[in-house]
């Protein structure tokens, strides 16, 4: 009897050292009904969205919006009143509204109009607008729900910007906060949950040419600072940073080098927790793009969605990677490790198991991808 334990212990140890495996690649999901790009995405009470861009459902009226939810992709409502906005950035807010701001109505450059968006009912009350470049800015959300638009315009035609502004909900308005050091567009942000936005590569002010920098914004003193031993080692634009159910960034795809058109696969993480943050290589996109969105999902999988692949084609495929392995801040028996006891609990609750501690990831029961969780984070 002990033995045959001891080889059921075994068994699913192996499967779930593989699922660990599996998760450090990325994957592909369901493509989504059309290829989109210029655009962006959120996660709104726990489903994805990607927002607006090309192409125009109808170019007198209205931007198509699409919902990942249940590993299936439905059209909800458009951007009706808004114009087939292309370009456009925005974020949930600090009322759990999903603002729409920026970007483009007509190919002959008109600018938007902001609103905010509700996948049922369609867009909403108006947003003020920012004087701030309207295409090319970057996005990030803070610990408390504003909204930043860092820079943006032509990106590598020039005249970039490098103002900063973010939107307050509780007064319906846009707010100053200090300039970037340098101008830039195209830019790959994010918040990092700690009090910081972090901003990856982009054009120069007068474009032509990418960056290789790193710059770090700390909230709570509204200061920029360059992060020089993060500094990229390729000039990078037009790609995407995630912030990962691990902790960890994920900055992903877009274009490499100085000049030119060569569209990357690869992903670089940071920890941004480290006292000396530095770059490592994450694992490479399936798809090479640029001008794509991603979104972290509640599954713990960060979703990267259409794009422009190597070709200069738009395409609808989507992939995701899981990031929840090293999610796991407690454990399972509360001591503050993760250990043989929560492995021997977790083995003793396998099945289904629905709201037990040991049902790591939720899904009602205990199994391999349980005891892959536990494993990723385990501390001894």
């Amino acid at each position: 009897m002990r033995t045959a334990y001891i080889s059921s212990i075994a068994t699913c140890i192996l499967a779930a050292l593989t699922t660990v495996a599996d998760a450090g690649s990325w994957e592909f999901g369901p493509p989504m009904p059309t290829p989109k790009s210029d655009n962006f995405a959120v996660n709104h009470n726990g489903d994805v969205y990607v927002i607006g861009g090309l192409p125009w459902a109808n170019r007198d009226e209205d931007g198509t919006v699409y919902k990942l939810a249940d590993g299936a992709w439905t059209e909800v409502a458009p951007l009706i009143g808004l114009g087939p906005v292309v370009g456009q950035g925005g974020g949930v807010d600090g009322l759990n509204q999903i603002i729409v701001f920026g970007g483009l109505t007509t190919p002959e450059g008109d600018i938007a109009e902001g609103r905010s968006y509700d996948p049922i009912e369609g867009t909403d009350f108006t947003v003020p607008t920012s004087n701030q470049p309207p295409i090319n800015f970057g996005l990030a959300v803070d610990g408390e729900g504003r909204i930043y638009r860092i820079g943006g315009g032509p990106g590598a035609s020039g005249f970039n910007g490098g103002g900063v502004v973010r939107y307050v909900s509780a007064t319906n308005s846009w707010e100053q906060v200090a300039s970037l050091p340098f101008t830039r567009a195209s830019i790959a942000s994010a918040y990092d949950g700690l009090g910081h936005i972090w901003c990856f590569g982009g054009y120069t002010s007068f474009g032509v040419f990418r960056l290789k920098d790193t710059a770090r914004y700390t909230v709570a003193t509204d200061t920029w600072e360059n992060m020089g031993a993060v500094f990229f080692p390729i000039a990078t634009s037009n790609g995407e940073a995630v912030l990962g159910a691990d902790g960890l960034l994920y900055i992903i795809g877009g274009f490499e080098g100085t000049t030119g058109t060569t569209t990357s696969a690869t992903v670089r993480i940071i920890d941004p927790n480290a006292v000396d943050p530095v770059l490592i290589a994450g694992p490479s996109l399936n798809v090479g793009r640029h001008d794509f969105v991603a979104a972290l999902g509640d599954d713990g999988y960060i979703y990267v969605m259409g794009g422009y692949d190597a070709s200069g084609a738009a395409i609808a495929s989507v992939e995701r990677l899981f990031t929840g392995a090293a999610s796991l801040t407690g454990d399972i028996d509360n001591d503050g490790d993760v250990d043989a006891a929560d492995l021997a609990t977790l083995l003793g609750s396998w099945d289904l198991c629905a709201g037990c501690p040991a049902d790591l990831n939720g899904d009602g029961a205990v199994n391999a991808s349980d005891l892959a969780v536990l494993l990723g984070a385990w501390t001894g």
